[in-house]
């Protein structure tokens, strides 16, 4: 083959590629869906037998780029309940209106506030400063009295932790190093957490004019954490 020809096609071959990324970055691909569809199957299975729900359509959701990931709407007669999934093919229950149904608002970001303040005590120990940290809870009015104070053994339909690294410049090693730490900590104190999400961002440095990268994480207590499984943003 000649020259000329080789270099079209390979042109042709990597904007071929480049459209599938971004189209894929929108999108969501019929892979990813298949898997996702699976995880809401077998969590609905497991969380509500006793409802009979039905997955109506669904549509991938890229408005956020901390979040991106496939919504469900689902129906339980003519009630209509949505569900958002996040991930690649190890997919987590972001969004579950069941359960917000089921919830008390006022009641659930009093209990945030007093989770949030005392993990963030607890990591001060573990992490270098300075970093955040917000929790966000599902707790049913019906399994907690309402005026209880939070404490890590009440009972919890969801439990989920956001750590966002502070400093300038994480690099992927430092994100994951800090991830394997704040693990063990949350495992050790006996934290039931369902998962962390951690994230932290890199700055071009000096005058270079590459963009922002913003690296994230996300883990359950077994999770065997790995480099390969932290997720960039270019922005």
């Amino acid at each position: 083959m000649k020259p000329h020809k080789i270099f079209y096609s390979l042109s042709l071959l990597v904007l071929i590629g480049f459209v599938m990324v971004i189209y894929n970055a929108f999108n969501g691909n019929p892979i990813s869906k298949y898997y996702a569809t699976k995880t809401l199957e077998k969590y609905v299975k497991e969380n509500y037998p006793d409802k009979k729900l039905q997955i109506d359509h669904s549509y991938y959701s890229a408005t956020s780029s901390k979040n991106p990931g496939y919504v469900f709407e689902v129906t339980e007669g003519p009630k209509e309940h949505q569900f958002k999934l996040c991930g690649t093919f190890n997919f987590t229950i972001f969004l579950d209106t069941i359960k917000i149904e089921n919830s008390d608002e006022t009641f659930t970001n009093k209990l945030e506030k007093e989770a949030t303040k005392e993990i963030q005590s607890l990591l001060t120990n573990y992490v270098k400063p300075p970093f955040s940290v917000s929790v966000t809870l599902v707790v049913r009015k019906d399994q907690v009295p309402p005026n209880s104070n939070w404490s890590k053994d009440m009972k919890m339909e969801n439990f989920s932790i956001h750590v966002s690294l502070a400093s300038p410049n994480i690099k992927k090693e430092d994100l994951l190093k800090n991830a394997k730490t704040i693990q063990a900590a949350l495992n050790e104190h006996g934290y039931p957490y369902n998962e962390v999400i951690l994230s932290g961002s890199s700055e071009p440095e000096g005058d270079n004019h590459s963009s922002n990268s913003k690296f994230q994480i996300t883990f359950k207590k077994d999770t065997q954490l790995q480099e390969k499984d932290i997720i960039t943003f270019n922005f």
